[in-house]
Parts: structure tokens; C-alpha cells; sequence
């Protein structure tokens, strides 16, 4: 026999009485009824959470996916326009040696030994320079500059002057000029003499320095290093190639 459960309302100023007839597998039925739906709410809502985050974690990793994509991007566009350039400055190069090797003395440099002399300047320099050292220091190829400066006359006589280090590209046109210290160049040489770092030499005099490079476009090839006496003589023009050291790559 099914159990019947009466359930009375029993308003408090009315005194009328109300009564509710109901069996108990009408009410167990709706009792289970509303636990069912909380707990389908609850799996809802925790699904639903579950759901967002796994989208937001998704976006995030497509965001960075992309970023990563992007970057590499820019690097292998980078990395290709430097091979070309790297590919042409030695074609370039070799071309120019092939020239030389082949007698071509009437040109106004003469190479020795990978070093630039101008036919201009005469042979008994009173200044000189050794242990020269170029040494990239980053991506964009900016490197420093370093070498021992040497008094040559005979009763190592004080010197004293201005030093330049001007930086050029002369494969290119035009052609692209940057020095240390920083000054107008005209023609690979300085434009104010007395702008350079002053100087005072008896014997020996050790020199530091930085050149960058330009931010876009082709880069420096080369370095003279120029020294004139305090009135604009020029007591010193000695220049080298740098293509070589700087494709070395000081990060691996």
C-alpha cells in the first residue's frame, strides 16, 4: 500500500486551514527530480568552466604561436638579405683581388697582406700601428676597434695630434662613411681635423673604440685609421678590410 503524506498550511490571522495530499513516490519522484537538476546545474557549470579555460589557453597558444611564427619570419628575412649581402661584398672582393693579382698597379691602393695603403702617402710614417683587433660585438654587426699606436721617429720625439677611425663602404653607392670619434666625413676622410680624440705619444699609446653600424641597409667593409699633427698634417693613413672578421659569429 502506497504511503499518502498530507501536508497543512495553516494561515496565522485567517484560521482557515489548507491541506495537501501527497504520496511519498510522488514526492520521493520530485525530490530526485530537483537533485537531478542541481546537479545537472552543477556539471554545467563546471563543464562551462573547464570549456573557457581550455579556450583561453588555446588563444594564449595560438598568440604566441603566431609571435613566434612572425619572429621567425623576420629573422630568416634578415638572415637572407645578409647572405646576399655577404655573398655579393666577397664576390666583390674576389674580383678586386683577381684584378690586383693581375698587375693592375696603376690603381691608387696597393694591397699587401690584406692591408690598404694609400700610394699617396710615404713610406717612412712617423706613427705605426700593430695588433689590430676588430671584434663584432652583436647582430647588427657593430664592432670595437682596438690596436697599439706606435711613436716611429728615431728620438721617439712627443707627437701630439688628433686620431680618427673612419669606417667605410666604398662597394656601394653611394658610398656609406661612419667614424669615431663622430664627424662629418667627405670622401672617406674627416671634414675637421681637430675634431678628432687628441693624442700624446712618446712611445706607445693604446687605442680603444666602437663603431656601429647603420640600422638599415649595407654595412661598413673597412677602416682606415688616420692620425694628423696638431697643425692638419696628416701623419698617418693606414686601412684594412673587415668583412671577414665580422661574418665570424662571436655567440657561438
Amino acid at each position: 500500500m502506497d504511503k499518502t503524506f498530507t501536508i497543512m498550511f495553516v494561515p496565522e490571522k485567517k484560521g482557515k486551514c489548507f491541506s495537501l495530499k501527497i504520496s511519498f513516490f510522488t514526492l520521493t519522484t520530485t525530490a530526485m527530480f530537483f537533485v537531478a537538476m542541481i546537479s545537472a546545474a552543477a556539471f554545467s557549470f563546471i563543464g562551462y568552466m573547464s570549456i573557457h579555460h581550455q579556450n583561453v589557453s588555446s588563444r594564449d597558444l595560438i598568440n604566441e604561436l603566431e609571435n613566434k611564427l612572425k619572429k621567425t619570419e623576420m629573422d630568416k628575412s634578415e638572415s637572407a638579405l645578409y647572405r646576399q649581402w655577404a655573398d655579393r661584398a666577397i664576390q666583390r672582393r674576389l674580383n678586386h683581388v683577381e684584378k690586383a693579382g693581375k698587375g693592375n698597379t696603376g690603381s691608387a691602393l696597393n694591397i699587401l697582406d690584406g692591408e690598404i695603403k694609400d700610394a699617396s702617402m710615404p713610406s717612412n710614417l712617423f706613427l705605426n700601428i700593430n695588433d689590430l683587433d676588430i671584434s663584432r660585438t652583436n647582430l647588427h654587426l657593430d664592432f670595437n676597434v682596438s690596436f697599439k699606436l706606435f711613436n716611429r721617429t728615431g728620438n721617439h720625439r712627443e707627437l701630439t695630434g688628433y686620431l680618427f677611425i673612419v669606417a667605410s663602404n666604398n662597394e656601394v653607392f653611394p658610398g656609406i662613411y661612419g667614424s669615431w670619434p663622430g664627424t662629418d666625413v667627405l670622401s672617406g676622410m674627416p671634414k675637421d681635423y681637430k675634431k678628432g680624440s687628441p693624442f700624446s705619444i712618446r712611445y706607445m699609446k693604446q687605442v680603444k673604440a666602437r663603431i656601429n653600424q647603420p640600422d638599415i641597409g649595407q654595412k661598413f667593409n673597412r677602416v682606415d685609421v688616420l692620425a694628423y699633427s696638431e697643425d692638419g698634417d696628416l701623419l698617418m693613413k693606414k686601412g684594412f678590410y673587415i668583412e671577414r672578421l665580422l661574418q665570424e659569429n662571436p655567440f657561438e
